[in-house]
């Protein structure tokens, strides 16, 4: 979606508001359903609830590519984040209750490296489709690939161990659960700011290609392809804080060279370590979260993780504008500057509050 949006943008307005819209229809609804949908998952079947978020995501991206006015668009991303949701909620409630003892985090970084996978092969084909067919071309690519994940879905009927589907208030009484939530959302209003802003960077001061824009940022998820796994293994063994902590001043360091870089080996290099940050991150902090839920919980505790990451994707996308804004715009280099020297800033809060955490 990143490397789409300055098309959208041209094409739908000219300008960031757009572009914004675009994004936050998605976010918005994706951070109301997760919560619904994760109660339904505790309540029925995971991986039905996983079939169901794969369907709507697919009958989103089939309007979304038919659209040739902004609230068609605005539409079809809302139906695809109400699928994200129940994709999300009902899929990692399935991926937490099949692991092991002691093998959850290995399972969640596995889960993590399927979606880095995605976010590769989405970034690159993604560019080259957009620069030669347009942007709706990009969104007709989704629903066969949906559809044909959501045939292939399997899971249990019902979570191991659960008797009862346990309160939404129950949940929110365990403090390392809360905990989790409150660093996830604090994280991600900073990293969904800096890689809604990335895309521009590439394509308007530095002048990059969509393709080559594309393709660049396909090392974030090369970057989470390879530390996904091992984050989740170092939090089996040794807990989630310092594992956490490492990831969140990675992100910090890389988003500081987005600040710094005039050219295009630079931004390379921090997006290698922006990603290499998120993959240390995002296991041992689903694992914290996970793993502080009762039985009968793990639908509704995704769900509450998911909106607790997706409410801070608003926050950091309207940041986002407010920051550029504020430095001149879009097209003022040093608009880029001073965005990301905020939101490293924001990072480098998280991983105060990520040392603090229990192990």
């Amino acid at each position: 979606m990143g490397v789409a949006l300055p098309s959208i943008s041209a094409s739908l307005g000219g300008d960031v508001t757009s572009g914004q819209l675009v994004v936050l229809a998605y976010l918005t609804l994706i951070t109301a359903s997760y919560v619904p949908f994760g109660r339904l998952a505790d309540r029925g079947s995971p991986a039905g609830v996983l079939r169901l978020g794969l369907l709507l995501f697919a009958a989103g991206a089939l309007l979304v590519s038919l659209s040739r006015e902004l609230d068609l668009v605005l539409l079809g991303r809302a139906l695809q984040g109400a699928g994200a949701a129940a994709a999300v909620s009902g899929g990692q409630a399935v991926a937490f209750a099949a692991a092991g003892p002691g093998q959850a985090g290995r399972t969640l970084g596995l889960t993590h490296v399927a979606v880095a996978l995605g976010m590769l092969g989405g970034a690159i084909v993604g560019g080259l489709v957009i620069e030669r067919f347009g942007w709706q071309a990009a969104f007709l690519i989704e629903p066969p690939i949906a559809l044909a994940a959501a045939l292939l879905a399997r899971g249990p009927r019902r979570q191991p161990g659960a008797t009862e589907a346990p309160s939404l208030v129950a949940l929110l009484r365990r403090p390392d659960l809360v905990r989790g939530l409150i660093l996830a959302m604090l994280t991600f209003t900073a990293m969904s700011a800096n890689m809604f802003l990335v895309p521009y960077l590439l394509q308007r001061p530095l002048a990059l290609a969509p393709s080559s824009a594309g393709l660049l940022m396909a090392i974030v998820p090369v970057s989470i392809l390879l530390g996904a796994f091992p984050a989740g293994a170092l939090a089996d063994r040794h807990g989630s804080r310092w594992p956490s902590t490492a990831g969140l001043t990675l992100v910090g360091l890389g988003i500081v060279g987005f600040a710094l870089a005039s050219r295009v080996e630079v931004v390379a290099l921090a997006l290698a370590t922006y990603g290499l940050g998120a993959a240390l991150f995002q296991s041992p902090n689903n694992l914290a979260v996970l793993g502080a839920a009762p039985p009968g919980g793990l639908g509704l505790a995704s769900g509450l993780l998911g909106a607790s990451r997706q409410l801070g994707q608003i926050l950091g996308v309207t940041l986002s504008g407010g920051l550029i804004g504020l430095g001149g715009g879009l097209d003022a280099r040093p608009a880029y500057t001073f965005a990301f020297a905020a939101l490293a800033g924001l990072a480098a809060l998280a991983a105060l509050v990520a040392s603090r955490q229990p192990r």
